[in-house]
C-alpha cells in the first residue's frame, strides 16, 4: 500500500460523510427555530451515518464512536483515539508485536511464540494501513462537524468551535463532536414542566398489550423514558422493572377472574353440549286423557259381549 493514500483517505471520507448527513432533514419553524425531539432524531441519524461509514480499526461499529461522550479502555493507536498529527511509523509497529508475543509468552510457559512481523518492509506497510484508517477517522470528523454547522448555524456551534474569547477557530484536534452535539440540544426549544410531568405520568400508568411478548412491551416502556432522559429525568431498570411487576400481576389478576366466571372445559371435550330432556306427560295426568283412556275400556267391554275381534 502506498504512502499516498494516507492524504486521499481524510478528504475522501470527508467528502462522503458530509455528503450522506446533507441528505438528513431537521423540522424547523418559519423562525428557523427547532425542537428538542427533532434534534434528538437528527443526532440518532447522524450517529447511524458514522457507523455505516468504512472503518476497518474498529469492525461492527464504523465511526460512530466519534459522536459518543468517551470511548474509555481504548489504546492510543485505536483510530478514534487519533489526531490529525499522530503518525505510526514501522517502529511503532515492530515494537507493538514484540510486545504482544512477550505477553504471550508470559501467559503460556510451554510454547516460545514469535512476533508476526518482524520484518521493517511489511511493518512499514502496516504502519501505512494504519495511519490510512487515522486520516480518515480525522476526515469523517471534519465532514460531520461541517455538516453541522451548516445545519445549525455557527451561532450555536461557535461556543465550541471558537477559542474562549470568539477570535479564532480551534483546530480538528481541539474539540470533540460529542460537544458539537450537546451545544446543538440545548438550543434547542424545550417542553413545558407540565409537559413532561404528563409524558412522566402516562409511562407510570402505562398498559401492555398482552397479545404481545412482554419483552416487546418492555422495550417500548424502555423507549418511551429514553425520551424523558434528554430532559434530565432519568428512570433506571428499577423503575421499569416495577412497572412491568404491576402489569404482571394485573394481567394474573383478570386471567383468574375470567376463570371463575367462565369455568373451563372438561378435559378432553372439545365443545361443551347440553343435552335437554323435553318432559312427556303421564296418560293419566290431564282429564282428557283419562275419557279418552275410559272410552277405550267401555268399547273394548262392548266387543267381547259380542263375541266380536277387538281391532
Amino acid at each position: 500500500m502506498s504512502a499516498d493514500a494516507c492524504y486521499s483517505a481524510r478528504s475522501s471520507t470527508r467528502a462522503q460523510v458530509l455528503k450522506a448527513i446533507k441528505r438528513l432533514t431537521l423540522s424547523k419553524n418559519s423562525s428557523e427555530q427547532y425542537n428538542h425531539d427533532d434534534a434528538v432524531k437528527y443526532f440518532t441519524a447522524i450517529k447511524r451515518v458514522l457507523k455505516e461509514t468504512y472503518n476497518p480499526g474498529d469492525p461492527g461499529h464504523g465511526m460512530e464512536k466519534l459522536i459518543d461522550e468517551n470511548t474509555p479502555g481504548l489504546p492510543r493507536e485505536h483510530p478514534t483515539n487519533a489526531t490529525s498529527t499522530f503518525t505510526i511509523t514501522a517502529q511503532d509497529v515492530l515494537t507493538m508485536y514484540q510486545q504482544r508475543a512477550a505477553a504471550l509468552n508470559a501467559q503460556n510457559l510451554t510454547t516460545n511464540v514469535q512476533p508476526l512481523i518482524t520484518d521493517r518492509t511489511e511493518a512499514q506497510d502496516h504502519a501505512d494501513r494504519l495511519n490510512q484508517q487515522n486520516q480518515a477517522v480525522i476526515g469523517a470528523k471534519e465532514g460531520a462537524t461541517e455538516a453541522i454547522v451548516l445545519q445549525f448555524g455557527r451561532d450555536i456551534t461557535d461556543s465550541v468551535l471558537k477559542t474562549a474569547d470568539g477570535v479564532d477557530f480551534k483546530g480538528i484536534d481541539d474539540y470533540h463532536l460529542y460537544d458539537v452535539v450537546q451545544v446543538c440540544i440545548q438550543g434547542a426549544d424545550r417542553p413545558a414542566t407540565g409537559d413532561i410531568l404528563s409524558h412522566l405520568l402516562n409511562i407510570i400508568s402505562t398498559r401492555f398489550d398482552f397479545r404481545k411478548k412482554i419483552t416487546n412491551n418492555v422495550e417500548a416502556l424502555r423507549a418511551k423514558t429514553a425520551r424523558l432522559h434528554t430532559y434530565g429525568v432519568n428512570m433506571d431498570e428499577t423503575q421499569i422493572a416495577l412497572i412491568s411487576s404491576r402489569m404482571s400481576k394485573q394481567r394474573q389478576r383478570r386471567i383468574m377472574e375470567r376463570s371463575s366466571k367462565y369455568p373451563s372445559k372438561p378435559s378432553g371435550v372439545g365443545t361443551t353440549t347440553h343435552t335437554y330432556t323435553m318432559p312427556h306427560p303421564s296418560p293419566l295426568s290431564s282429564p282428557n286423557s283419562q275419557q279418552q283412556m275410559q272410552s277405550a275400556n267401555s268399547r273394548t267391554h262392548r266387543l267381547q259381549t259380542r263375541g266380536l275381534p277387538m281391532q
